[in-house]
């Protein structure tokens, strides 16, 4: 039996001798095994005198046991310990033993024999003492201690102490658990010299030897070279002709926190100048400043200079767009709703919800990608535009999103995030990792890609690093040039001498980057001979040209080496060039005809620096082939670039916009881009866009016409490209619908069915002499259509009743001129339209806003839509808008432009391709015949907004307070309380009550958890409107939530202004900015009615209510120095015809203003453009403002229209600042 055993014994020796031979060829091999991802051990560490252990071998899916698995032990030297015994296997993943005690210490391997073997380590430890220490110390007077713990399991923890080097005293203690293996010592001496002891303690309380260290006797130097940190908390106030300001002093980031600041110099300087005020000197600890006497009409930047007890000082600059005559601080909401889906290799398409905040201006967006720690600023979007289109992204990169949301004076917020997302995933990036590297002779690495999949690299789409091959740290690797690049070729030649690991990272225009694959020679790494410090530098800015049809000139800049000569070599254009000595010339001559060369072949040219000062060393040399082409001595550069690649075309109103990724030729110059009319004769001519932009926007294209596209490539030296055509698959881009049909057919055609009935819609077509439509249909079954309808100019759908539920149907619509001239037709259904209804958008809501409505769903789960149509309609008309389609998984459309005195219908369709579900029409009614949804500004706030926090039975009233709210008007309200994880809680509302149209009053529990929580109340004409709810363990405080009136313009006479709130008495009394205390005239617990005094000057005001000492958060009151209203607008008695008008704006100030106008024009509730003008307005003065627009040729030409706004924004020229309430014209039309 002991025969057997040592058999046995020697066969698991060889096997393991086999293991560790294989790990040695494959260095992939160990780690995977070594840190057990196969199998692992219930413990694998052992004290030196250990009884017998009962251990567990865990396996998995990769490594499973048989029933006949067997352990053997080996030592350092391989040999057998036979100390494993009473091996049970409990499962396929699990077995059990013993492990013998006796083993000296040391580590061991336990080699595993199932299915197949595999090995895990394991430990027998006797140190006590830390080993690996290392002293650090750092920039900021203090120095870091790192260690390795001790083996021994009965070690308590670690403890250091230091003293200055030259005594011997120690500090306290530190006693740090074990696991930790660093600490830092912070606040110590400026340049003092300090030591340091080491040791362990046990769990007996005794301690080990430790040691000392001091550096071979002069200690670790102490140095603070770190200026201070930021100041915080900066609030900047306005005063009488003067501001204050208050800060939080910098500290250090300790516990408790400490500084090392002495003095803070305050200064100020015009807004976006450097011409800088004197200095005021602020001690440290006095954290605020005033500045006076000041011209508040202007702004200012701030810019502070902290100096520490040191002498280390920086800057901090401060500015909000300027600081001037308001003092709003304040950042605006974040969007919501923000999604991400991928529009492309190259793009995405974000979608969002504006922000409710009256002066927020516009969206910023900002990526970063899983190698960046800085978000990197990607586009911005303004104010009603709700979606954006973000280009220059790279497939196979894991973005993150951050959209960050900015006001009219620049207070921008910390953003909301979106991600991880990527574009659309391209199969190429196989081929691109499928390389082949290796030494090169002139000491640095070749690649060549071996894919014959493709003919040529794109070497803009990556970047390559290299790293020591031994290095573990991510930030040792470096970017390294791709130099000598042919079509699938390229040289690595600037890395200096060493063994190296390379890493290829896909990178987008923005600079983001991500790991694509790792090349390290199988762990060996990559040797490069380098350059050396020795060898002269090459030459640059090389070109070599074509002179007189026989021969090529070379150029360089005699400036860029600092060798002596130049070596010209040529070749002929090949895969494995055989180079041949031209000539050598002195560097300075900077050029050399090459001779001697034939039109029928293309050459390769190899420079090489050699410098006669230095035993004519020579420089490894660049080659220059051209990209792989060569050059030809009848045009130098005779090859065009490579095509553009993801070319797309995309219809917005009149233009057309065109991406796509350039060529990696390293001298592609420009894209011309040729657009031609379908049908047309006329001359073209192309559109150069330079290198770099990827894209362009061509406008002002004849709407109904169709066009083509050409795309070429052209080089440095004039080459160009055949090019690539886009042609929307032969039909041409339609301008004006961007649906490739012709003018005369009908648009956005869609066929409903449900169950029994078709109904079928479209939209007009948009010729001129349009007259009507027959609509046709057929059983699939049938040859000839049998049923059809007429419908005239202005009705643009019909219903088909009775027809079969289980057959399948299609849909012919032919349209007819006043003329009698029928058009060619468009087929709905040409393989059966089935009659079953599809599902169409849950949970739809209408939320009305100033001069907008924001209508919002969830996607139908039973249905995969490929868009949702949304529509809008007067109540008192009859004929729908043109319908706006939204991208799947978008979930709401802001309609804006709409008048505020109208009331509105909206319809929301979902399409599968040209099937349409049966439509929700939404009124305001419960079940239909509702009053419709009237564009307003509403809102509510809640009165009060804190409550204490209670017991089970407590309760607490609120009053939601509504602006411009109908909660009673119409059909039943609901409320609902969520937590600020959005989660709702059902059982926090107690009681309802209706109360008016502008309040309604919810019994809460104020058994609840101290936090904020959203209070939603929603309503058939109000949609949903939220506010919020704080709960806290305090009884709170006296409160205003709103102002019956929020702005003004100047000039306005006193009048009464009420205020809303909670805790109000009859000892309140109300302040604007610092003026003397108002009695109200009237006042209950929840509001308080005062008069407004006349007066105040252009500016945001404070209203504040003083109650027994203590005042309210103030709210703002707006006098804007300028308002704007409509003078006429003409319009016209056709589609074609223009648009004329004038718009007043008056400066009602005495002081002399330049403002900008904008003015937002949208067609049937859809943006069509802006008109800016920027104006110099003296004191009281009143201009008119020509309101110009439509007319043939243009997108108001295009179809019906039911309606035109004009909405006008004034803000001041320099600093966007709102000098106007927002004024809105709006008219219904029938053209």
């Amino acid at each position: 039996m002991l025969a057997q055993h040592r058999r046995t014994s020697r066969l698991a020796i060889a096997l393991l001798t086999v293991f560790t031979l294989l790990i040695a060829l494959f260095p992939a091999l160990p780690e995977r095994a070594a840190a057990a991802d196969y199998v692992s051990l219930s413990k694998s560490d052992f004290v030196i005198g250990y009884p017998p252990a009962a251990v567990t071998l865990t396996g998995g899916d990769a490594f499973k046991f048989k029933t006949d698995a067997r352990l053997y032990l080996f030592d350092s030297n391989n040999r057998d310990t036979y100390a494993v015994q009473g091996v049970r296997v409990v499962d396929s993943t699990h077995l059990t033993f013993t492990l013998n005690p006796g083993l000296a210490a040391g580590r061991y391997t336990l080699l595993v024999v199932s299915y197949s073997q595999t090995t895990v380590n394991l430990n027998v430890l006797t140190s006590y003492d830390p080993t690996n220490v290392t002293v650090t110390p750092g920039a900021n007077a203090d120095i870091r201690v790192d260690w390795s713990d001790p083996s021994a399991l009965d070690i308590k923890d670690i403890v250091i102490q230091y003293s200055l080097a030259d005594q011997n005293s120690y500090s306290n203690p530190v006693h740090l658990p074990r696991g930790v293996g660093t600490t830092t010592f912070k606040n110590l001496a400026n340049k003092k010299a300090y030591k340091f002891m080491i040791y362990a303690t046990k769990n007996d309380g005794t301690r080990t030897t430790g040691a000392v260290l001091n550096n071979g006797g002069s200690g670790y130097l102490a140095v603070d070279t770190t200026p201070p940190s930021d100041l915080t908390n900066l609030v900047v106030s306005a005063v009488p002709n003067g501001f204050r300001l208050t800060w939080s002093d910098p500290t250090n980031a300790d516990t408790p926190p400490v500084s090392d600041l002495n003095l803070i110099t305050v200064q100020y300087a015009e807004h976006n100048t450097s011409n800088w005020s004197e200095g005021f000197v602020v001690a440290k600890g006095i954290q605020t400043a005033t500045l006076a006497p000041m011209n508040i009409a202007k702004r200012y930047d701030f810019r502070f200079t902290k100096l520490d007890v040191n002498g280390n000082w920086n800057y901090q600059i401060d500015t909000h767009n300027g600081y001037g005559y308001t003092w709003d601080t304040d950042v605006p909401a974040d969007v919501t709703s923000l999604n991400v889906s991928v529009a492309s290799d190259t793009s995405a398409y974000i979608t969002w919800y504006d922000p409710q905040t009256t002066d927020f201006h516009h969206v910023n967006f900002y990526l970063k990608s899983p190698m960046s720690t800085d978000w990197v600023p990607a586009g911005h979007a303004d104010k009603g535009l709700q979606s954006f289109q973000l280009n220059g992204l790279a497939p196979g990169i894991d973005y993150q999103l951050k959209t960050t949301t900015v006001d009219q004076l620049g207070n921008e917020t910390s953003g909301a995030t979106f991600g991880p997302f990527r574009t659309a995933t391209i199969n190429d990036l196989t081929d691109l990792t499928n390389l082949e590297v290796k030494q090169e002779v002139s000491g640095g690495l070749q690649m060549t890609w071996k894919s014959d999949a493709v003919s040529s690299i794109d070497f803009n789409r990556f970047k390559m690093y290299y790293a020591p091959i031994n290095s573990s740290d991510p930030k040792d690797f470096k970017l390294t040039d791709l130099s000598n690049r042919g079509t699938k070729t390229a040289s690595l030649r600037d890395m200096p001498r060493g063994l190296y690991k390379l890493d290829m990272r896909l990178q987008d225009t923005f600079g983001l980057m991500q790991s694509l694959q790792s090349f390290n020679n199988s762990g060996a790494g990559y040797y490069v001979s380098g350059t050396g410090n020795n060898l002269p530098t090459d030459v640059g800015n090389v070109k070599v040209l074509a002179n007189d049809g026989s021969n090529l000139e070379i150029t360089w800049d005699a400036a860029t080496t600092n060798g002596t000569h130049v070596q010209i070599y040529v070749a002929e254009r090949s895969q494995y060039p055989s180079w041949r000595l031209l000539g050598k010339v002195d560097k300075r001559n900077q050029r050399y005809l090459a001779t001697g060369l034939t039109s029928t072949k293309d050459y390769f040219f190899k420079l090489v620096v050699v410098d006669a000062n230095r035993s004519n060393q020579e420089s490894t040399g660049v080659v220059y082939d051209n990209s792989g082409y060569g050059f030809n001595v009848i045009g130098g550069d005779r090859y065009a670039p490579h095509e553009v690649t993801g070319a797309s075309a995309t219809v917005n109103l009149n233009t057309l916009v065109v991406s796509y990724t350039e060529p990696s030729d390293t001298d592609f110059n420009f894209v011309n881009l040729y657009v031609k009319k379908v049908n047309s004769n006329d001359p073209i001519n192309p559109v150069a866009v330079t290198r770099g932009n990827s894209g362009t926007t061509i406008r002002d294209l004849v709407p109904g016409a169709s066009y083509t596209l050409r795309i070429t490539t052209v080089d440095n030296y004039g080459n160009e490209s055949a090019g690539i055509a886009l042609n929307n698959n032969g039909n041409g881009y339609l301008i004006g619908t961007g649906t490739g049909q012709s003018t005369s057919e009908v648009r956005n055609a869609i066929a409903i069915p449900n169950s029994n009935q078709l109904t079928v819609r479209f939209q007009e077509p948009t010729n001129a002499d349009y007259a009507s439509t027959t609509i046709s249909i057929k059983k699939t079954s049938e040859s000839a259509y049998s049923q059809e309808r007429t419908v005239g100019k202005g009705l643009n759908e019909a219903t088909f009743t009775g027809l079969e539920p289980n057959s399948a149907y299609s849909v012919r619509l032919i349209t007819t001129t006043t003329a009698g001239k029928k058009s060619s037709g468009i087929y709905l259904g040409t393989t059966g339209i089935s009659m079953q209804p599809i599902s169409n958008v849950v949970n739809p809501r209408v939320t009305p806003g100033a001069n907008r409505l924001t209508v919002t769903w969830s996607d139908p789960s039973t249905t995969i839509p490929t868009g949702i149509a949304v529509e809008v309609m007067p109540t008192n008309k009859s004929t729908w808008s043109e319908p706006q389609i939204v991208q799947p998984g978008t979930g709401f459309l802001v309609l804006g432009g709409l008048s505020g005195t109208q009331a509105y219908k909206v319809r929301i369709t979902t399409l599968r391709n040209e099937i349409g579900s049966p439509s929700f029409i939404l009124d305001a009614g419960a079940n239909g015949g509702g009053p419709g949804y009237t564009p307003r500004d509403a809102s509510v706030a809640a009165s009060p907004s804190h409550m204490q926090r209670g017991t089970a039975t407590d309760t607490q009233w609120i009053s939601l307070i509504g602006r411009n709210t109908r909660f009673g008007s119409y059909g039943t309200v609901d409320v609902t309380l969520y937590d600020s994880n959005g989660n709702g809680i059902g059982d926090a509302i107690k009681q309802t009550a209706m109360y008016s149209n502008n309040r309604f009053d919810v019994r809460l529990s104020r058994n609840l958890a101290p936090g904020t929580y959203t209070l939603k109340i929603r309503s058939n004409e109000d949609g949903d409107l939220t506010t919020t709810v704080t709960v806290q363990t305090n009884a709170p405080a006296p409160e205003v939530t709103s102002l019956n009136t929020q702005s003004v313009n100047l000039g306005y006479s006193s009048f009464l202004m009420t205020l809303n709130g909670d805790g109000f008495t009859n000892t309140s009394k109300i302040q604007v900015d610092n003026g003397t205390a108002i009695t109200p005239s009237s006042y209950d617990s929840k509001s308080l009615t005062f008069q407004m005094p006349a007066g105040l000057q252009p500016g945001v005001h404070k209203v504040t209510v003083l109650t027994n000492g203590s005042s309210t958060v103030p709210m703002q009151f707006t006098v804007y120095p300028f308002k704007s209203q409509v003078g006429f607008l003409n319009l016209p008695g056709m589609r074609n015809g223009a648009y004329h008008g004038e718009w007043n704006v008056s400066n009602m100030d005495a002081n002399p203003r330049n403002a900008k106008v904008i003015l937002l024009i949208r067609r049937n509730g859809q943006f069509v453009e802006e008109q800016e003008t920027t104006l110099s307005f003296t004191g009281n003065e009143t201009k008119k403002i020509k309101v110009d627009f439509g007319g043939a040729n243009t997108s108001y030409a295009i179809g019906p229209t039911q309606s035109i706004s004009v909405q006008a924004f004034i803000v001041d020229a320099n600093t966007l600042t709102p000098l106007a309430d927002p004024a809105v014209y709006s008219t219904d039309l029938n053209l």
